[in-house]
């Protein structure tokens, strides 16, 4: 995790353009963050690519382009804009209080040919919406506000390749698929990066929790776990073993995909963990999903084929462990090597 901690610059009453204090710059964004005295005017550098305007606070601007084109509106957190890349933009504070926004260029939004995020079914707008709803979305981007009242806590959902920004102060538990959690703290303004995840977030403070999130809709990034890899010390049998496993688990996936999924065209992927005991068993209470971009039918489907290839060989005599855990991809119409991830 990127995690930028933002500090206010120093301005006077009559500064017409904000100082730069920090930004946050990688492979996939670059942010700056800008803020404009009242009644005062910010000329915006020129962005070679497209970019996301997102309020920190504010009332009242407007946003004039070398285009000609110019239109007023609120500026609170609720208020997303679009910039086009290549035309260069300004902003007027028209409020008697500050306007602080952050200017999101997206390094990739000429990147047609990259694939899309494909559609999850833990989408936390569509399973949480008490504590999600849309700001914004077009091809490139996606941008979410989160509320919690004190003690109130999030469904478990699926988030893509995101930026996090603090509107409030951020006192916070993240419970992961795993069931492992960890505390979160961030100031009000904080910006952090963070990767495609499935998780839950319970707001531990005594004051209201309100961040927005701005997931980007493309390059689609993944890995593929190899579980070989990830038991260096196994012998001989129990590599060959697993091997075993994953043959038989490719087998039932593909016998029992539904003819719905068949030679679709339609994008997803199913990350899969589950338990392995000694004498073979897998217990159903320990198959548990890590990462889901898929609809109902290819999460079934992936489901379907832990359950009934089980259960496996008991382990072979060298092998002394009580139990396995391992760890299956199950793509659907998608490389091993997703484009434009390295």
């Amino acid at each position: 995790m990127v995690l930028v901690q933002i500090c206010h610059a120093q301005v006077t009453a009559d500064t017409k353009s904000a100082e730069i204090p920090a930004n946050l710059d990688n492979k996939r964004v670059a942010v700056l963050r800008y803020r404009i005295a009242a009644q005062q005017e910010l000329a915006l550098p020129k962005l070679k690519k497209e970019s996301l305007i997102v309020f920190l606070r504010g009332q009242s601007a407007k946003r004039t382009s070398d285009k000609g084109t110019a239109d007023s509106f609120e500026a609170t957190p609720e208020r997303v804009l679009w910039n086009r890349g290549g035309v260069a933009y300004s902003f007027s504070n028209l409020s008697d209080s500050p306007v602080e926004l952050l200017v999101i260029e997206l390094k990739d939004s000429y990147a047609i040919a990259q694939m899309r995020v494909p559609y999850s079914e833990r989408d936390p707008l569509n399973l949480d919406p008490q504590h999600y709803r849309e700001l914004f979305q077009n091809e490139h981007v996606r941008v979410l506000q989160m509320h919690l009242a004190p003690r109130e806590g999030t469904t478990e959902g699926q988030f893509a390749d995101r930026l996090e920004i603090a509107l409030s102060d951020m006192r916070a538990t993240e419970a992961g698929v795993e069931g492992k959690t960890r505390e979160i703290l961030r100031d009000a303004g904080s910006v952090s990066w963070e990767k495609a995840k499935m998780h839950s977030i319970v707001n531990v403070g005594d004051q209201p929790l309100d961040s927005i999130i701005v997931e980007l809709r493309h390059p689609f990034c993944y890995e593929i776990p190899d579980n070989l890899n990830e038991m260096p010390r196994a012998s001989p049998a129990m590599k060959a073993y697993i091997s075993k496993v994953s043959e038989t688990v490719d087998r039932k996936w593909i016998k029992n995909m539904p003819r719905a999924v068949r030679g679709e065209e339609s994008k997803g992927l199913v990350l899969l963990q589950f338990k392995i005991e000694s004498q073979g068993t897998v217990p159903e209470d320990d198959i548990r999903f890590q990462t889901v971009f898929a609809d109902d039918a290819r999460v079934g489907n992936a489901l379907r084929a832990v359950r009934d290839s089980g259960p496996f060989p008991a382990f072979p005599p060298d092998f002394q462990e009580p139990f396995v855990r391992v760890r299956f991809f199950f793509l659907y119409n998608l490389p091993r090597q997703p484009p434009g991830c390295r």
